[in-house]
């Protein structure tokens, strides 16, 4: 959908296209790249249900396919998708995945030990690292853990230490930094 935003909230977009007002659930990673902005597009999801259609709406394609990920797991819904989302990048989720890392999956809202498995044991055969470019290039850099576990011990918060960190390394073209540098 691409139009005017006439509201805009961490779980809610109204985007107003040739004045239709889709209203849209967003995962507060979109509201905050969306904020601020009088246009957008965002890509959808529509989850048809018994009693209601729900549209869903997201900043780029790797979020919006780690949703419907999430979707396939049983015993995962729509808004525990969301929520799942909401709690981190879609690359730390993807990489949790890919590595097996049941942990960190725990950490994320409303995933307990049972669903986290879940997760890793549904996805890890359906998801490639082609689907996510960006978690592949990322797991070849040891100085990427290391500095993320020291900002932890720092108590950086694991969301914006991913972010900072992950950025300066994009901004590096691939090229190794240290733990320092990252730092």
């Amino acid at each position: 959908l691409s139009g005017n935003i006439t509201q805009l909230n961490p779980s809610v977009a109204v985007i107003d296209c040739n004045r239709v007002r889709y209203v849209l659930s967003i995962s507060s990673s979109c509201y905050a790249k969306k904020n601020g902005m009088k246009t957008t597009t965002l890509l959808t999801h529509l989850q048809v249900s018994e009693d209601a259609h729900v549209l869903y709406g997201f900043h780029d394609e790797q979020e919006r396919r780690l949703f419907r990920h999430l979707l396939s797991v049983s015993g995962i819904g729509a808004k525990t998708a969301m929520a799942i989302i909401s709690s981190a990048s879609p690359d730390m989720i993807m990489r949790s995945i890919i590595t097996d890392n049941v942990q960190q999956l725990q950490t994320l809202k409303g995933v307990s030990e049972k669903t986290a498995q879940k997760i890793v044991i549904e996805l890890k055969k359906k998801i490639s690292k082609e689907d996510f470019p960006s978690v592949a290039m990322r797991e070849k850099i040891p100085s990427r853990d290391e500095a993320l576990a020291a900002l932890s011990t720092l108590g950086f918060p694991r969301t914006v230490s991913e972010k900072a960190v992950d950025t300066i390394l994009s901004s590096n073209h691939g090229k190794e930094i240290g733990v320092e540098e990252l730092l």
